[in-house]
């Protein structure tokens, strides 16, 4: 039996419509087995989107304002979820808060077959600020390839976690019930350690899948026309030219290959937010094909409920 896997990743946009409408569009065809979400505000609410999914929260870590990432995987998934990371990205002193999340996974068909899925939401302004995370990602990304042992981030601790969640619930974006409950279990987990159980040695990683809202362009998705069109916009808006330092260092000196390039059926549409441009991606380490027999199909689904498409990734496993 073929094994196939289903990613997805969504910028939910702060879930300004009900969780049951994003239920809805994040319910295909096959079923998604690893989702990667940006923006999602609240616990409570991730919580009950992944119930609806029949999907369990892997690993979840809250940025700026209350804005969360948040990794869900299928609960009847072939995926094995062995240990997971939250890592803050250092973009500057002067720079809002961002984080990754990650988790290694054994994939299914064969024995050993590890991998790393990460979930990122890079700043929305500076390039140069993205391309600073960017590279606080990949120095955690090598140091997991070179560590016989889980590594633990100390910049994110319970003290931290709780003073988000209080702002949270402040804020109101957190029930009272819902914030004494995670409060119960930060502390729980600070009685147990905080990193989740790991084994007694890691397998050996196979490569890494990156998931995200990276606000990065990619120079081939656009004409010259456009991009002259592009920076006309931006020079009235007052935001930064298009640059493109940061998916050109991910693809040519990280070895990442775009699921858009591999797949057999492509989006109808480039553009994944509503300023025509693609910012959401779906990246592989080239190490990660000799796991990857195909990529079937890479979609993006324009949806009403977000400022962002759904971007989904099919492929299947050698």
């Amino acid at each position: 039996m073929t094994a196939k896997l289903s990613v997805a990743t969504f910028n939910v946009n702060g879930f300004k419509e009900s969780i049951d409408s994003f239920a809805e569009t994040l319910r295909t065809d096959p079923p998604l087995d690893v989702v990667g979400l940006q923006e999602a505000v609240g616990v409570e609410q991730v919580n009950s989107l992944a119930e609806k999914l029949d999907m369990k929260v892997a690993v979840i870590s809250c940025a700026a304002f209350g804005l969360h990432n948040a990794l869900l995987v299928r609960k009847d998934s072939q995926v094995e979820v062995k240990h997971t990371y939250e890592w803050v990205l250092d973009g500057g002193e002067t720079t809002e808060r961002r984080v990754a999340v990650a988790a290694h996974c054994m994939l299914p068909k064969k024995e050993d077959r590890n991998i790393v899925i990460i979930n990122v939401h890079l700043d929305a302004l500076s390039e140069d600020v993205r391309l600073k995370q960017v590279r606080s990602l990949k120095s955690k990304v090598d140091s997991l390839f070179n560590a016989d042992e889980p590594v633990y981030d100390p910049t994110i601790d319970i003290k931290d976690k709780l003073a988000k969640l209080e702002a949270a619930f402040e804020k109101g974006s957190l029930s009272e019930t819902g914030f004494h409950k995670a409060k119960e279990m930060l502390i729980k987990q600070e009685q147990d350690g905080v990193s989740p159980p790991a084994p007694e040695k890691l397998l050996p990683i196979d490569g890494w899948m990156l998931l995200g809202d990276l606000n990065s362009l990619t120079h081939a998705d656009h004409t010259e026309q456009e991009l002259e069109e592009l920076r006309a916009r931006r020079l009235v808006a007052k935001v930064e030219a298009p640059r493109f330092t940061v998916s050109h260092e991910l693809m040519c000196q990280y070895d990442l290959v775009d699921s858009v390039t591999l797949a057999k059926a492509k989006p109808e549409t480039t553009h994944t937010s509503k300023h025509a441009v693609r910012v959401d991606y779906i990246l592989f380490s080239y190490s990660l094909l000799t796991v990857v027999k195909e990529v079937v199909k890479h979609h993006h689904v324009v949806t009403p409920i977000s400022d962002h498409s759904l971007v989904t990734s099919e492929f299947i496993l050698v």
